[in-house]
């Protein structure tokens, strides 16, 4: 009851409540209330101890003597610390469980002194307390204290029924976050309608390892969903079946569903995975104040040196003090030297300026290595690069040290001196104290390089850290020049550098570029003389930089020469250095040619050039020259069939003279190919040897000229008089029957000044047409031709059609007819091509069918392919062709591509490879149109050919005979 007054004016200046869902049968019976005032058993220590008080045996770490900064309601309270020492954290935890569920758990808190930032978590366990489960917004962060404000209060909603026990923790944050933990109290749980909120097999936390988490609730039949990005759950988000795998950092939230319940709060957990870095720089890096990030160092790093909670360790790019804590997290043994693979874990921490890792996780075996060996530097370039070299081991030389004795604390400290810069060196491991260097004596001295706020000071690991300076004894460089053509090598036994006061001995090698060379050797300007190929440099006081004079390159004459009729270039002496070429011309005059070139004395031949190559000796080199005599050489003529070749045979001719021979084909040929000395060149009627100097063959072939087969009528050479009753017209492409009018009027249309005009009409009642009265021998591939209604005329048809029986019989193709439109001015004749390709003898006609009044059309300009065997196959052919038939017959179809297959149908439809097989003659009793298709393998399939076999409509009566074509003339018997 003591603290009831003081509890009701803390609540009322400040409370800070948390609630996650409204709670049936409000208020809870309280069935623990615990004031920390009576401490019956124990001492709280952040170390963690068994403590008792009136409400029971609490496992506690954290501290129950109270101070002037302690915050609490009364004269005691619980002071949390849990910085980067404690890595385990700070709790107050329950021993023993409460049977019937709890309800909430309320609690006053304040921060420590001037601390602030301390966060605890409300957490409860189910199976005596060996896990610890997370609820919905279960922390409270005590901010800067505040005297107006006092105390506050949370309050954590719970709701877990049957045995459950709780604990209020505080995870380790690096600064200073301590706060006081006051008047705790626990409700019973009490049963609600409400979905239990999801239980987490793993706590939020940093984690090293992947891991699964599991989901469940204590309500039955209830489902769970999750979010792994840190949004807020649903029914819509995932349904949870199966642990859920987490390797990277995650924030995990879940609520659970029932149908007829209201859903759960929502349970929140964070997993964090450490911060990857490559090496200690990128580390010290990442940060610039003290935070609780975990990083992982992932480069190899290599142990130094440990003295209690101090490890220090180093990489290529820097050094680190790794600061453990009383019960270490890194319990591997090292030695100097040994290499620690996989990186070290930890957070970043910067204490009175020194970078320190608290380590997080324990780290790998080492493997054994080179232990380091200490930076020597100069006091100035430790102080202008202190960070560069914080927690190196290095030696500063060559100081001396202030009076004094080092002590331990803030007597630990004795100033250095090297020149005009000083430091401090400390007694940071308490392994110098007692020790009294003498100001009067000149030292070395190694060990860590730490700062202590703007102090920068160096930690000698012990005594032996702190060497009298010994000089040593001066040394000295000898250097040769690198030169081209000379080699020194010291002489056994020497080398460089060189002890004060001793001798240098070494040899000279000219290579044999330059062995004529009469060279002078210095050594720092003085002249050495060999003695037996030796050369010595005694009693050395400075270093010695050898110098060479008189080195030159080898040089060689060539004396060139020649006799009369001719000269020599280059001519007289010429003078080369050693290893190069050197190339002589040799011309001779009009008449003459070279006789005989002789290198040091010695005939070498008679080419018009000679080189020297890689020259290491003097030569001499001459040429003479000789009258060229007067040669014959033969030309040999000849020429294949079909043509000659003049002159012909073989031929004497004089050397340098000139030869034409002319190449005459026959009738209907041509010059095919030329061959001159049996090669092929371009052929030419006339060839000329000029300037001959040698034998030669000429051979000429031919070939006969292939004809033009191009077929193209413009209808413009006319012999003959076109009418629409029909006549015989000569074009210049041959002989046509044209019913068609050939004399133009401003109506028609044409290309040039004529085209066949094809009228068809009411009083035409065989059709007009255009017909070749002559066959194609090779097959007609396409035809093509340019059309165009007469006038105003429009709606005209043309069909295309061939004939393989000289014209007794015509054939469709499929595709075969085209109409005109009406005139456009724009357009102008339009143009049609229809694929015919049937081999063998062939003609065609353009037939244009009688038709209604003012269809006219012009046709101009027909163009006609041959037909192509060789990929195609060509159109079958129909024997007897289509028309009025008056009996039945058996039609043949045929096609000129040898061991083609035909298939066939009789109803119109187009066939194909699953039509009939042609094997035999096809019956045709009544109106039937025939269609065919011709295949074989390896070709194109040929055109579709059509044909229509008519039979005449019967009438019984010439009643009906007129009654059936209504008075109008057709075609149809």
């Amino acid at each position: 009851m003591k603290k009831i007054a003081l509890a009701v004016l803390f609540l009322f200046l400040g409370t800070t409540t948390l609630h996650l869902w409204a709670q049936e049968n409000s208020p809870n019976t309280v069935i623990l209330s615990e004031d920390f005032e009576n401490l019956i058993d124990g001492n709280g220590s952040y170390g963690g101890s068994t403590l008792t008080f009136n409400s029971g045996v609490y496992f506690i770490k954290g501290y129950t003597t109270m101070g002037s900064s302690d915050r609490k309601i009364g004269t005691r309270s619980v002071r949390m610390r849990a910085n980067t020492t404690d890595t385990d954290g700070n709790e107050i935890t329950m021993t023993t469980d409460f049977t019937n569920g709890v309800g909430s758990v309320s609690f006053m808190y304040g921060s420590y002194g001037t601390h602030y930032g301390g966060t605890v978590y409300v957490q409860y366990s189910t199976d005596q307390g060996t896990t610890w489960n997370e609820v919905p917004n279960n922390s409270v962060t005590a901010p800067a204290w505040d005297e107006t404000v006092g105390m506050q209060s949370a309050t954590i909603p719970v709701n877990i029924a049957g045995t459950v026990r709780i604990r209020i923790f505080k995870a380790a944050q690096p600064g200073s976050t301590s706060l006081n933990i006051d008047n705790l109290e626990v409700t019973e749980y009490v049963q609600t309608n409400q979905v239990a909120a999801p239980l987490f097999s793993v706590n939020s936390g940093t984690y090293y390892e992947p891991f699964q988490v599991s989901l469940s609730t204590t309500t039955a039949d209830a489902s769970i969903y999750y979010t792994t990005d840190d949004s807020t759950p649903d029914a819509n988000s995932t349904l949870y079946t199966t642990p859920i795998s987490v390797s990277t950092t995650t924030t995990l939230k879940a609520i659970a569903v029932k149908t007829g319940m209201t859903n759960s709060g929502i349970s929140t957990a964070s997993y964090t995975f450490p911060v990857q870095v490559a090496n200690i720089a990128a580390f010290k890096a990442a940060n610039t104040t003290t935070n609780s990030t975990v990083y992982h160092i992932t480069g190899d790093v290599t142990f130094v040196f440990k003295s209690g909670r101090n490890t220090y360790i180093k990489d290529e790019t820097g050094g680190l003090l790794i600061y453990d804590s009383n019960t270490p997290v890194i319990t591997e043994q090292y030695n100097p030297g040994d290499v620690i693979s996989g990186g070290v874990y930890g957070t970043y921490t910067v204490y009175n300026g020194l970078i320190e890792l608290i380590p997080t996780y324990p780290t790998a075996a080492g493997t054994p290595g080179t232990p380091v060996v200490p930076v020597t530097l100069t006091m100035g370039e430790i102080i202008n690069n202190f960070d560069t070299y914080q927690s190196q081991l290095v030696t500063i030389e060559q100081v001396t040290f202030e009076s004094g004795t080092f002590g331990t604390g803030s007597g630990g400290n004795i100033t250095i001196y090297q020149g005009d810069n000083q430091m401090t060196c400390r007694n940071h491991f308490y392994t110098i104290t007692n020790y009294s260097p003498d100001p009067n004596t000149v030292y070395n001295v190694t060990g860590f390089l730490i700062p202590y706020n703007t102090s920068k000071q160096i930690a000698p690991r012990d005594t032996n850290d702190i060497q009298i300076y010994s000089p040593a004894n001066p040394t000295y460089t000898v250097t040769f020049p690198t030169l081209t053509g000379i080699t020194f090598t010291p002489v056994a036994g020497y080398t460089s550098p060189v002890d004060s006061l001793e001798s240098f001995a070494f040899t000279v090698t000219l290579a044999t570029s330059h062995d004529n060379s009469e060279i002078i050797v210095k050594s720092n300007g003085v002249v050495l003389t060999p003695v037996e190929g030796i050369y010595t440099i005694t009693a050395i006081v400075a270093d010695q930089i050898i110098t060479v004079e008189g080195l030159a390159i080898n040089t060689y004459e060539i004396v060139a020469t020649s006799g009369a009729n001719g000269t020599i270039t280059p001519s007289g002496t010429t003078t080369v250095e050693y290893g190069n070429n050197l190339t002589f011309n040799f011309t001779p005059d009009t008449g003459y040619m070279i006789d005989e070139v002789t290198v040091d004395n010695v005939v070498v031949g008679s080419n018009p050039q000679y080189t020297f190559n890689n020259i290491t000796a003097n030569h001499t080199i001459h040429v003479t020259f000789e009258a060229i005599p007067v040669n014959q050489h033969t030309i040999t003529a000849t020429a294949g069939p079909n043509g000659t070749i003049t002159p012909t045979g073989t031929q004497l001719v004089d050397e340098g003279d000139n030869i034409t021979f002319t190449a005459t084909p026959d009738q209907d040929y041509e010059i095919d190919s030329l061959f001159i000395d049996g090669i092929s060149v371009t052929p030419v009627a006339s060839y000329t040897f000029e300037n001959v100097t040698d034998n030669h063959t000429i051979h000429y072939t031919f070939a006969l000229i292939e004809e033009d087969d191009s077929f193209f009528e413009d209808f413009e050479d006319l012999t003959g008089t076109g009418s629409y009753q029909g006549a015989v017209l000569t074009f210049a492409t041959g002989e046509y029957f044209v019913k068609g009018f050939t004399t133009m009027d401003e109506r028609d249309r044409y290309i040039d000044t004529r085209s066949v005009r094809m009228r068809a009409n009411q009083n035409d009642a065989t059709g007009n047409e255009i017909t070749m009265n002559f066959d194609r021998t090779n097959g007609i591939g396409d035809v093509s031709f340019r059309y165009a209604s007469y006038g105003t005329h429009a709606g005209g048809t043309v069909y295309v059609q061939y004939s393989t029986d000289q014209g007794t019989t015509w054939n469709d193709v499929p595709n075969n007819s085209v109409t005109a439109p009406a005139w456009n001015e724009t357009e102008g004749m339009l143009s049609a091509t229809v694929p015919v390709n049937v081999a063998g003898t062939v003609r065609i006609r353009i037939f244009k069918p009688q038709e209604a009044a003012s269809r006219s059309v012009n046709i101009d300009n027909l163009e006609l392919t041959d037909f192509d065997p060789t990929t195609m196959v060509s159109t079958p052919i129909f024997s007897p062709g289509g028309g009025n038939i008056f009996a039945p017959v058996q039609v043949t179809i045929t096609t000129a591509t040898a061991d083609a297959t035909i298939y066939y149908t009789t109803d119109g439809t187009t066939p194909d490879e699953n039509a009939t097989l042609y094997t035999t003659p096809v019956t045709v009793s009544t109106t039937t149109t025939l269609k065919a298709i011709a295949v074989k393998t390896g070709m194109t399939s040929s055109g579709i050919a059509s044909a229509t076999y008519t039979f005449p409509t019967q009438v019984n009566t010439i009643e009906e005979f007129i009654e059936a074509n209504n008075g109008v003339t057709n075609n149809t018997p």
